[in-house]
């Protein structure tokens, strides 16, 4: 999980309340239209269990759960979506790895599908594995997390450098991880906090909706053991047009997925030789 920048959410809360501003949590991005019914019995709000919201703050752990848990059945509606007969383009498919695009009004959607040879869990507890991932993941300038609301749930800051003529960018995030059965989710959408206001030089930029699923499956003849579906709705902001925003993005994916297994191959493997040695 990695080093906690603040021991708890309740710390956060207050320091917002000392800003003496609100920011509504209510409705603080716009989701591009989606169906939200959800056609597997076990990933409905019946086995995903939520904590019933109150409106106690302007920005309080009641309204912040209801922010990530929206979000996930969002997210879960997607995941049920056949790309290849909806809206979505094929931008990509090689090597076991699609990539499939969709415009919105806020921006556009990627979602990625591929396998690996690791479980779940693996995948799970290497992403949440903040102090290693300027080490495999190269975009990111700097992530740190913030606060915990929930032990599954957490807030983190992440900083993206440069690309190209592009502005460096941040995002302030809210992240919640769900098991059902031997299926593994995580999801993850914009937070605003007078706390962490947009800094001079960096833009802000907005994730709608991101995550992955990553499900079991039979091991196959290249002994991957699980399924990843990665999806990403976000709007970079700047002055960059869309079109380039979305080829770029589609262009880093490949590198992104070879660095993340590769990157949990060298872990997997120094930890083997400790325990070796031990």
């Amino acid at each position: 999980m990695g080093n906690r920048e603040t021991g708890c959410f309740s710390c956060f809360e207050k320091q917002q309340r000392l800003q003496g501003q609100s920011s509504d949590m209510a409705s603080p991005i716009a989701f591009a239209p989606m169906e939200n019914d959800i056609s597997d019995s076990r990933l409905t709000s019946d086995t995903i269990e939520k904590e019933e919201p109150k409106d106690d703050g302007p920005f309080s752990r009641d309204s912040a759960i209801r922010l990530i848990d929206d979000c996930q059945e969002k997210f879960l509606s997607i995941i049920k979506t056949n790309f290849e007969e909806e809206k979505y383009i094929l931008e990509h498919n090689q090597e076991g790895l699609e990539i499939f695009s969709c415009d919105t009004n806020e921006g556009f959607m990627i979602i990625s599908r591929w396998k690996a040879p690791f479980t779940p869990e693996r995948i799970v507890n290497f992403l949440r594995c903040i102090d290693n991932r300027k080490q495999w993941d190269k975009n990111i300038a700097d992530i740190k997390q913030i606060c915990a609301i929930t032990p599954d749930i957490s807030v983190y800051y992440q900083l993206y450098k440069k690309v190209l003529a592009a502005a460096p960018r941040d995002l302030l995030l809210i992240s919640k991880i769900t098991q059902v059965e031997n299926t593994m989710i995580e999801i993850s959408t914009s937070i605003d906090s007078p706390v962490f206001p947009e800094k001079k030089d960096i833009v802000r930029a907005q994730l709608f909706l991101g995550g992955y699923y990553i499900k079991p499956i039979e091991k196959d003849t290249d002994g991957n053991i699980c399924e990843v579906t990665n999806v990403s709705q976000a709007s970079f902001g700047g002055s960059i047009p869309k079109g380039m925003l979305k080829k770029m993005s589609i262009k880093l994916v490949p590198t992104y997925i070879k660095s993340l297994v590769e990157g949990i191959k060298s872990q997997d493997s120094k930890e083997n030789n400790n325990d070796a040695k031990n």
